[in-house]
């Protein structure tokens, strides 16, 4: 496929790095002295933003081997929530993390990955 703004690959892979930027962020909300609440959102939206991880891995794989028929191409909202999403994981990547900032994104980014994949 030709590297463009348009290809599906390159939309995955930047989604598959916001994933992984926000799953260490979480991981860092973890050793922030979350509340048992905060702590116990932070493991589950840990585990579930592993199984998108690997979905879109699965999907990038997918396109890359020429085999998209069960990948569908993001849309224009996605591309654009992506790039949405990168600036505040960055800016919180920066800034000092707490157990809620963490949530709050890692939510965030859990919901993005969940509509791209389904």
């Amino acid at each position: 496929m030709a590297e463009s703004n348009d290809d599906p690959v390159i939309i995955l892979e930047r989604a598959l790095a916001l994933v992984f930027d926000v799953i260490a962020i979480a991981q860092k909300g973890r050793r922030a002295n979350p509340t048992k609440e905060e702590e116990r959102k932070l493991n589950k939206t840990l585990a579930r933003l592993e199984v998108e991880r690997a979905d879109l891995e699965g999907m990038i794989d997918a396109l890359e081997n020429n085999e998209p028929h069960d990948v569908p191409p993001p849309t224009q909202e996605q591309v654009n929530r992506i790039a949405e999403l990168t600036g505040r994981v960055e800016q919180q990547a920066r800034a000092s993390v707490t157990a809620a900032g963490a949530l709050a994104i890692a939510s965030d980014v859990l919901d993005l990955a969940i509509k791209m994949t389904e």
